[in-house]
């Protein structure tokens, strides 16, 4: 066995994932582990999230208000990279055996995005955390772990005082108005007019704002937002609301109030025989150059120009899409 010195140092290397005293195994998850944090952690890779995580992958501990599976983990990447573009995690050590890999980290970055109610305060910041996962035919199946997000969450402030909120300054120094056929930009995507009522920059970049138009029969594929939340007025028509991820439809009629929070993989149609109008408010706000990227852009609301024939640019949509952090799904055929 050696003298303890010799046994010391061994536990130590051991402990640092130097080395592996479980089976073979054990090194191909050491293995998996650190690719996984390299490519989705480091790099901010949310598609190899599907190749890492079992298709059942089951998160014991993830943060509240995020849907399950790879939705959720997809989410929490996503938050972090908003909050923290720089970020990048070490793995300090880890420790496998058989099917369990153990491992301590430490994340660091630069506090640039809004987090968890947090404005960006510009500070560099560290916190640690501790994991235990499962691996299942070379995936991660199962994960439990702890986060100091309370550790975090006091660098970015002064101990027990909410940080300083960073000021910037409105664009406008007097109450503005709007009239009804008025946008900052006019744009119709598939067949749905949307008014662009408010930008970023009308808004300090919290929110945008538009009012849209939409056919009978027509409405917003189902897609899944990762840096946005909406909410949607309905001020005329019936609707069908589609929450995939929770497999619900909701039926609605004018009046009615609908948020989506991030993550969840959502669309609507007016199924009615009239057209239908609404409001739209997405946060933070930017998504106007979305709808300018993939959509026709045009300045009078009552004379639109002819529709663009033949099928849609399904290519170049995915690619806008992809840059503003928007998964879309296409229909069946």
């Amino acid at each position: 066995m050696g003298n303890p010195i010799e046994r010391s140092v061994l536990a130590e290397k051991i402990w640092a994932g130097e080395i592996n005293p479980g089976s073979d195994d054990s090194d191909k998850n050491i293995s998996l582990v650190k690719r996984f944090f390299d490519d989705v952690w480091n790099k901010g890779n949310l598609i190899l999230v599907d190749e890492y995580l079992a298709q059942n992958y089951v998160d014991h501990n993830q943060p509240p208000s995020t849907p399950r599976g790879h939705k959720g983990y997809k989410a929490t990447v996503n938050m972090f990279h908003t909050a923290f573009p720089d970020i990048r995690f070490t793995l300090d050590q880890v420790l496998a055996e058989n099917d369990r890999v153990a491992f301590r980290l430490t994340g660091r970055g630069t506090h640039k995005g809004k987090f968890m109610g947090i404005p960006p305060t510009g500070k560099q910041v560290s916190f640690g955390s501790m994991t235990f996962i499962r691996i299942e035919d070379g995936k991660v199946a199962e994960r439990w772990g702890i986060t100091d997000i309370p550790g975090l969450m006091q660098e970015l402030g002064e101990p027990g005082q909410p940080p300083p909120a960073i000021q910037v300054k409105s664009p406008y120094d007097h109450v503005s108005y709007m009239g009804p056929k008025d946008s900052k930009s006019t744009t119709r995507v598939l067949a749905v007019t949307n008014l662009c009522k408010a930008t970023k920059e009308d808004t300090r970049g919290i929110y945008s704002l538009f009012v849209s138009t939409v056919p009978p029969g027509e409405g917003v594929p189902i897609h899944t937002h990762w840096k946005e939340d909406e909410a949607y007025y309905l001020l005329e028509g019936e609707w069908e609301l589609y929450d995939v991820t929770n497999k619900e439809t909701l039926t609605l009629g004018p009046e009615n109030y609908v948020y989506v929070p991030m993550g969840i993989t959502h669309g609507f149609k007016n199924v009615g025989n009239k057209p239908g109008r609404l409001v739209l408010i997405i946060t933070p706000g930017g998504l106007e150059g979305f709808f300018e990227g993939i959509g026709q852009v045009f300045d009078d609301p009552d004379n639109p120009p002819p529709p663009p024939t033949g099928p849609p640019d399904f290519a170049k949509a995915a690619q806008v899409a992809a840059k503003y952090n928007i998964t879309f799904f296409a229909p069946e055929g």
